[in-house]
């Protein structure tokens, strides 16, 4: 599950994608580094089920918001509606990285 946050990461950096792909490499990016958190497999998760998951297996509660949140703002860009622009995606490319480094490390 590692490697493949990984991968969908690399994917997501591509700036020829539509929003809605890229909105699904991020969501599967951060999906599988927090089931790779637990050493399961998985598609999706709800944000309770991400917070749960992390504090169960050794993150702080701080971390296990701050991705439950992530995993929140990303689902709803793609289920919103939200506009793509160069910015946005920025934005939310930086904080996913970030946040799958800390759960991968």
């Amino acid at each position: 599950m590692a490697e493949r946050s990984q991968k969908d990461l690399k994917q997501a950096r591509k700036t020829d994608l539509s929003g809605e792909a890229f909105l699904t490499y991020l969501y599967r990016a951060l999906v599988s580094a927090i089931f790779s958190t637990a050493g399961t497999k998985g598609e999706s998760l709800t944000y309770a089920e991400a917070e749960e998951i992390l504090c169960n297996n050794g993150y702080s509660t701080e971390i296990g918001t701050q991705a439950a949140g992530l995993l929140k703002k990303i689902e709803s860009a793609r289920y919103g509606g939200l506009i793509m622009d160069a910015g946005v995606r920025s934005d939310l490319l930086s904080e996913t990285k970030q946040v799958v480094r800390s759960l991968l490390r």
